[in-house]
């Protein structure tokens, strides 16, 4: 494969930036990255591929969309949005780059074909055809799918793909529109193995009918109406239209006219029939450079177009009551009318050819062509629907518009019994969801549903009278829950059809609407007098029999006269083109993507009519869903900027009952509602929507512009944060305050926290605005408190209380550093004592503060520590004291603290032994966090590439001596400490540790962590246990440490359990003392019957004194004794008058001291700090009793055992020489007796 040719695109795409002579602009934005993201590579910003660029007509602001590459091939899915101002200043940088691309990625030669790729692929999909591909350049192809009536021409490309394991895989890359239309995929196919990774559908379906409908307002017959309207700057063809001019919503919010040459001339400068650029129109048909529009009533997306004659005129009859087959051209020519006019005033804000529109003929102004919007009137796909597809700049989108089967609709039903009220009564058609009703019609006795929830005759939950509802018609109010949720609690129940219960006394009867594949039985809706007379029946015992039918149903519904469902679908390739860059249609993704909300923004702003009683209060979709003009819509409520009718707020967002993504889009939706009247309170409002400056203009200027600037993958603060930048670069920040305080009426405001835009549970409403946007009414006055005035380590956290709404702050430390943040923490570095001041401003004034002296960062003094000396076995004391009023702890040799307070016992042993005073005012902290154990949700044994981590922050130095791991096998695993959240990038330590078990067992970690921060701990290819659901974060040591989350999500807990911490305290240096020995009395001896010879083995002995233990004594240094009688004794020596040493002897009993090894004993290991053991060879069966002397005499262990071995447990004991010995149990004989020693 050649890979040149992308590197010379790259080149060439550098290059391109220079539409201001910006040459520069890629080498700024790797600087920057490397800036923003210190632990990237520098290979991981080189060759950075500039997938989309172009200037903003309204901003002047260069927008740059850039991928990474590695291997010469670019990172499909690492997109990066750059912003350059008209002084080529980087004033945006959004989108996280990809960190160590070089690990991460796979071979770059493919093992599979595009081809087998494509046919594999398609096959799976149920297509059947041919596949065709021709290598255009390096990565880039085209490809043909024939499959007879279905023909799919496209383009495709090798890219690498980024996983959700953190691994770049290479992929081919391609897309398949179905053969029914019903989704449009943009596939990832893996170019080694075939498996497919990753599906987008770029086509975003809208089912545009409500939970309820009531009759339709103005739904009259529209014939031939002739009032003819002109625009300003009009191109001159000569076209005339019948339509439902803008900013007319529907056929329920005004009439016909007949509109002549609307096309605007900057937008269109060759009207809406040209593509060739070419004064004069090329088409006769509902077909242009911007839109080609054609019914699709068969579903073969090519229907007939309208066709206006030379004269292009486009004035077809419409009576809106008969069939749609009918009035085809006039729908079309609506549609047609309409997508124009969306293109014409969407390129005054921005979406023009370089920016990535919908055009044919691009006229040379940048940007991909050959891609005018086909929208399908009358689309014999489906119904109560609407969609747009959506691929990347230069191929063509579709709009698919349905017909509507909602709204009033004229049905009955009959009563069989009882004979007391048998007649036939007005229903609704049938629901738009579930199967028809038998043509024959369905029979059944009705049962009153009861469920769980309160009012229990909803059907909202699980029926509780199932017995009772099985093999008959569930009859229940409506209310509580969709009509869908209550026919799936019904079929479950047993129900064979569902009566719905209209609630509102005097309201007819309407069509429940409603979309489900999992709805079986049939459902109809009867008015609340209605139902009063079947209640009746069943409340007095009687047993109600009725048949249902369908009825005729009302009219259908024609989506292309609904001039906001066309904008909301039209705004979905809006969204989809400028969100990313142009050619990328994937960056709408997460939980919280806003999509449909600016779709019905700009439904709403585009058919805005201050004319009406109350402009603020819009419904969404009220043709479509047969509610009135003031309806509900077909959104939970209507937009409006009082909370009487929308409460709505960011913390919505998260509510189960809110869909994704209409519900989640609607929330959006309601704030930018609220943006828009307040710029229009202060700017006004301008009908003109093409040359208007009001505060409309304004409001859609920063969406528009907005949508460019927000990273790929935008959550709500992101979309916030985009509204508030554009705002500077098109208004130099004049409405900050206004836009902040919109958000911020709806949660959106300066605290609040989206979390991860793929999850829409993880945000925190806040409703507060920054200081600077407070209204203020006098100068501040400063205040601040601090963590601690007195600190060991150097790290001092700040809290401004200053009153009297401070807008700004300035910090100094007392140091020469200085900070601007409201609450900042400090870190000093060298020992001192400093004054801290803060200055406070507001617009009315300032005010400082000093504290003059106030942080002592200081260690604890060395204390003044004193030894002892004494014999071996001995206790001595130990002292210190604190020069400074702190306390005194002890350490061993080995640190370990073996004491508090101001004198410390030690015992001497065989050698001199060092121990350590240190003053502190804080002692070290060792504790647990994090979960116990795996023992919560599920998971199992992860082994990826996936670099699986724990995220926490430090809040003081701490070293994180161990963790308990679950281990699917032994061996050796790289474990990484990452500064940030971020597992990406070089770590800053790395620790090799060998895993030596398989299951649980706890690892040496030490990772030492002296800044507090946010850091993270993994590994990727662990073979660790990792939960994937139940984790409950935070975790928490309070003050010191709190484990905040993983990089999957908040579910998962990876690898690392009950961790290990410790902290250094506030200690001073250590003070060594010596525990001191001064000598050490030891003796061996030899029996010859009762005579013993005693031989001295002390060292620097110079006097002797021996008690024989029978009366008698010596104080020659090797003196031989005879004992009267046979028996044990015991025999004490003392040297230099001070230590002694006592042991037990046995005389008469044996004829040598070698005993042990005359009975077959054996000690070993010998010395040993552990365990020791006593092979007993010949007396294995015997009851025999083991004992243990120190060199004082003093017996440590004395322990009854049978058996040829005994373990002997040596922990505890100081180290030094002891004496072991064996007699037979309640015998005073010696069988075995030899020295042990204790190493340290």
């Amino acid at each position: 494969m050649k890979i040149s040719t992308l590197a010379s695109a790259i080149i060439a795409a550098v290059l391109s930036l220079s539409a201001v002579g910006q040459n520069d602009n890629i080498e700024k934005i790797s600087r920057q990255l490397q800036t923003v993201y210190p632990d990237l590579k520098a290979s991981d910003v080189i060759g950075l591929y500039v997938d989309a660029s172009h200037v903003s007509s309204t901003s002047g602001v260069e927008h740059v969309y850039l991928n990474q590459t590695i291997n010469g091939i670019r990172i499909k899915n690492s997109t990066i949005n750059a912003a350059f101002n008209v002084d080529n200043e980087l004033v945006n940088l959004v989108g996280k780059p990809i960190g160590n691309i070089a690990s991460r990625a796979e071979s770059s030669q493919p093992s599979i074909s595009l081809a087998q790729a494509i046919e594999s692929t398609v096959a799976k999909l149920g297509i059947q055809g041919s596949v065709s591909v021709q290598q255009l350049d390096g990565t880039n192809y085209s490809t043909v799918i024939d499959a007879g009536n279905y023909l799919h021409e496209t383009t495709a490309e090798l890219v690498y793909w980024y996983t959700n394991e953190e691994e770049l895989k290479l992929v081919w890359n391609f897309n398949v529109d179905l053969p029914d239309e019903t989704h449009w995929f943009d596939f990832m196919i893996s170019a080694q193995t075939g498996e497919e990774l990753e599906r987008i559908d770029w086509q975003v379906s809208c089912t545009h009918n409500g939970s309820h409908s009531h009759d339709v307002n103005g739904c009259n017959n529209f014939e031939d109406e002739n009032t003819l309207t002109t625009v300003k700057r009009t191109t001159l063809d000569g076209s005339v239209y019948n339509v439902f001019p803008f900013p007319v919503e529907s056929p329920n919010h005004g009439s016909r006219e007949l509109l002549s040459e609307p096309a605007e001339s900057i937008a269109s400068p060759f009207g809406w029939h040209d593509n060739d650029g070419i004064p004069g129109g090329d088409f006769t048909i509902t077909r242009g450079n911007n839109v080609h529009a054609y019914e699709d009533a068969s579903d073969i997306n090519s229907g007939q177009s309208a066709d206006g004659g030379d004269e292009l005129n486009f004035d077809f009859p419409l009576n809106i009551s008969n069939n749609p087959d009918t009035y085809q051209d006039a729908a079309i020519t609506n549609l047609f009318y309409a997508n124009n006019v969306i293109h014409d005033i969407l390129y005054a804000y921005g979406f023009d050819e370089a920016s990535g529109n919908f055009q044919d003929n691009n006229y040379g102004n940048g940007g991909n062509s050959n891609d005018e919007v086909r929208a399908e009137a009358q689309d014999g796909g489906g119904t109560n629907n609407a969609n747009m597809a959506t691929p990347g700049d230069g191929s063509n989108p579709r709009m698919q518009m349905y017909l509507w089967n909602t709204g009033t609709a004229s049905g009955s039903f009959t009563v069989n019994a009882p004979s007391s009220i048998a007649a036939t009564y007005p229903s609704s058609a049938a629901a738009t969801f579930g199967p028809a009703f038998p043509a024959e019609g369905l029979t059944g006795n009705l049962i009153l549903v009861e469920d769980a929830d309160n009012p229990i005759n909803n059907g909202c939950s699980e029926i509780t009278n199932p017995d009772a509802v099985n093999g008959n018609i569930a009859i229940l109010y409506r209310g509580g829950c969709s009509f869908v949720e209550k026919a799936i609690f019904a079929q479950e129940a047993g129900a064979t059809a569902m009566i719905i219960i209209n609630n509102v006394l005097g309201e007819d009867p309407f069509t429940p609407g409603g979309t489900s594949d999992e709805v079986t039985i049939p459902s109809l809706m009867v008015s609340f007098e209605v139902a009063e007379i079947l209640l009746d029946a069943l409340d007095e015992g009687e047993e109600v029999n009725v048949t249902l039918e369908d009825s005729d149903g009302s009219t259908q519904k024609d989506g292309s006269f609904d001039n906001g469902i066309i904008v909301h679908e039209y705004v979905h390739g809006l969204s989809n083109r400028l969100t990313g860059g142009g050619n990328n249609s994937g960056c709408l993704f997460g939980d919280e993507q806003m999509g449909e909300g600016w779709s019905d923004y700009y439904a709403i702003m585009l058919t805005m009519d201050l004319s009406v009683d109350n402009p603020v209060y819009r419904p969404m979709g009220t043709f479509a869903s047969g509610d009135p003009i003031d309806g509900n819509g077909i959104r939970p409520v209507p937009y409006d900027t009082s909370f009487a009718v929308n409460a709505f707020t960011y913390a919505s967002v998260p509510n189960q009952g809110l869909t994704i993504p209409h519900g989640v889009g609607f929330v959006w939706c309601t704030m930018l509602w609220d943006m828009t009247w307040d710029l229009i309170d202060v700017y006004g409002y301008d009908p003109d929507l093409i040359n208007g400056t009001a505060g409309n203009n304004i409001a859609l200027n920063l969406v528009t512009e907005g949508m460019k600037l927000q990273p790929c993958g935008p959550g709500f603060v992101d979309g916030r944060d985009a509204i508030l930048l554009a705002d500077e670069l098109l208004y130099d920040g004049a409405n900050q305050c206004l836009i902040w305080n919109a958000f911020a009426k709806r949660g959106l405001g300066f605290s609040a926290d989206q979390g991860s835009a793929q999850s829409r549970t993880d945000g925190t409403a806040a409703f507060d605005v920054p200081p600077i946007c407070q209204e203020v009414f006098v100068p501040p006055t400063a205040a601040f408190s601090v963590s601690s005035e007195t600190v060991c380590t150097g790290i001092v956290e700040f809290f401004d209380e200053s009153t009297d709404i401070p807008q700004s702050w300035f910090w100094d430390f007392g140091d020469g550093n200085s900070s601007e943040e409201q609450n900042p923490i400090h870190q000093y570095e060298e020992q001192g004592s400093y004054s801290v001041s803060l200055t406070v401003t507001n617009t009315l004034g300032e005010d400082e503060i000093l504290q003059s002296n106030l942080i002592n960062y200081t260690f604890p003094e060395e204390p003044e520590a004193f030894g002892a000396s004494g014999c071996a076995g001995e206790t001595v004391e130990l002292t210190s004291s604190s020069p400074d009023g702190n306390q005194i702890r002890w350490l061993n040799a080995d640190l370990e603290q073996v004491g508090l307070g101001d004198s410390f016992e030690a015992t001497i042993g065989s050698e001199n032994e060092s121990y350590f005073a240190q003053n502190y005012s804080e002692l070290p902290l060792l504790d647990f966090v994090g979960p116990d154990d795996n023992d919560f949700g599920t998971g199992g044994n992860h082994g990826s590439a996936f670099v699986g981590t724990i995220i926490f922050e430090v809040f003081e130095p701490i070293t994180i001596e161990s963790a308990l791991v679950y281990s699917g096998g032994v061996g050796s695993r790289p474990i990484s400490l990452f500064e940030g959240a971020s597992n990406e990038g070089a770590p800053i330590q790395t620790l090799s540790v060998d895993v030596d078990f398989t299951g649980e067992g706890r690892i040496d970690l030490g990772f030492v962590i002296d800044e507090p921060g946010i850091y993270s701990m993994g590994l990727d290819q662990a073979d660790l246990y990792r939960n994937d659901a139940g984790a409950n974060y935070p975790y928490d040591i309070d003050g010191v440490m709190s484990i905040i989350g993983s990089p999957a999500g908040p579910d998962f807990y990876y690898y690392f359990y009950d961790v290990e911490v410790s902290t250094n305290g506030c200690v001073s240096d250590l003070v060594e003392v010596v525990a001191e020995v001064t000598g050490e009395a030891t003796f061996s001896f030899e029996e010859s019957d009762l005579s013993i010879t005693f031989v001295d083995e002390s060292a620097d002995a110079t006097s002797w004194s021996w008690d024989f233990g029978d009366g008698n004594s010596s104080d020659e240094q090797n003196p031989t004794h005879t004992y009267q009688n046979a028996g044990t004794y015991m025999v004490t020596l003392t040297i230099n008058d001070g230590c002694s040493m006592t042991m037990e002897i046995s005389v008469g009993t044996n004829s040598t001291s070698d005993i042990g090894a005359a009975k077959g004993f054996a000690v070993y290991p010998n010395p040993s700090s552990g365990m020791v053991f006593l092979d007993n060879q010949e007396f294995g069966s015997d009851r025999l009793t083991l004992r243990l002397h120190d060199v004082s005499g003093k017996e440590v262990i004395n322990r009854d055992f049978v058996g040829e071995r005994i373990e002997l447990n040596l922990e505890g004991l100081n180290s030094g020489l002891y004496f072991i010995s064996v007699s037979e149990r309640g015998e005073n004989n010696i069988l075995f007796r030899d020295k042990l020693t204790i190493a340290e």
